[in-house]
């Protein structure tokens, strides 16, 4: 008896969890609704586009449009109030010389230096809608990994919303376009294309002959287990771009096939070896507790790249995705291997 109770207790509880955010999603969007009829009057029977924006409390600005992972969107000629809902939208639109007026302030500041994101307020990890409408922005930026459909649709009724969607971050060249659409940035996206693979055959160039005999493995770890990043992902399409070769543990997957390499347990610690192991996000608390705990598996001490002493670390910015993080990548890859 007790035991169908505590069952009974816990659907209760996750009942009301969901209750309550079905409500608050819809008061939000009664909120939305409301300020964008108060603020424009009537809104026009002649829009077809249901990710035009509702607000209107400016003078009507020249618009164009936007093909991106939602479909087409209306979006300002010249953005003056852009928010970018999570790391890697903000990583693009500083890259391409925008400064939001928003973000999440989830990781920002270990991505970027204070002075850079200095003034940008915060709308919350997952997206807080209120406090993006408090901003009223022109133009909202965002992928698909924390703006799904219905987050999506209430977001369009706050402002224009351009979504990409790259949930490993190794398509990052193309989200840069997209934003740069958005944003008329399309030239400064080109000369940050050019940029990158000229420094990347710079490091080709100073890496010579052990360019193709150096195995990098890249991995992430944690106190339960491991992750293996291929080609496939961001880091690894960036170590592919520089021509290095990877570990056969982490070059024969597709993107459809990387969840095989998540979760690993110890008996793969063989799996994560290389002639480099680099390990992502090396300064969170998790990592630094599994480092601690993989230095007393033997099966560790036996690795190559730990008995040559070459397993370097790497922050946050290696699980990223947008030029900045980019570059940062690769400055560490001339710092480790050159």
């Amino acid at each position: 008896m007790t035991i169908n109770q505590n069952l009974f207790s816990s659907l209760h509880s996750l009942l009301k969890m969901q209750m309550y955010k079905a409500i608050h999603l819809f008061l939000v969007g009664v909120l939305i609704f409301a300020t964008a009829s108060g603020c424009s009057g009537n809104i026009s029977d002649s829009t077809t586009n249901r990710h035009s924006p509702a607000l209107s409390n400016s003078p009507p600005t020249s618009t164009r449009v936007v093909e991106h992972a939602m479909g087409k969107t209306n979006v300002p000629v010249n953005p003056q109030r852009v928010v970018a809902i999570e790391p890697c939208s903000l990583d693009h639109a500083l890259a391409l010389g925008v400064k939001p007026v928003g973000t999440s302030h989830h990781y920002m500041k270990r991505l970027h230096s204070d002075e850079t994101v200095e003034g940008i307020e915060d709308t919350g990890h997952p997206v807080d809608l209120e406090k993006v409408l408090a901003l009223k922005p022109d133009l909202i930026l965002g992928n698909a990994w924390a703006a799904d459909e219905t987050i999506y649709d209430l977001l369009s009724q706050i402002a224009p919303t351009v979504i990409v969607e790259d949930k490993n971050g190794s398509e990052w060249q193309e989200s840069l376009a997209v934003y740069a659409d958005a944003l008329g940035k399309g030239d400064a996206a080109k000369k940050i294309v050019e940029a990158y693979y000229t420094r990347l055959e710079e490091f080709k160039a100073q890496m010579g002959e052990r360019l193709q005999n150096t195995k990098v493995s890249a991995i992430a770890i944690y106190p339960t287990g491991f992750d293996l990043y291929p080609e496939s992902t961001y880091i690894g399409s960036i170590l592919k771009d520089a021509g290095l070769p990877r570990p056969p543990s982490q070059s024969q997957f597709s993107s459809e096939s990387n969840r095989q390499l998540h979760g690993l347990s110890k008996e793969h610690i063989p799996d994560l070896d290389g002639d480099i192991l680099l390990i992502l996000n090396v300064n969170s608390p998790d990592t630094q507790e599994a480092l601690k705990q993989l230095r007393e598996e033997p099966l560790w001490s036996q690795l190559k790249a730990v008995q040559e002493d070459r397993v370097y670390g790497m922050e946050l910015y290696s699980m990223s995705c947008g030029p900045i993080a980019v570059n940062s990548v690769i400055d560490d890859l001339f710092k480790y291997l050159v």
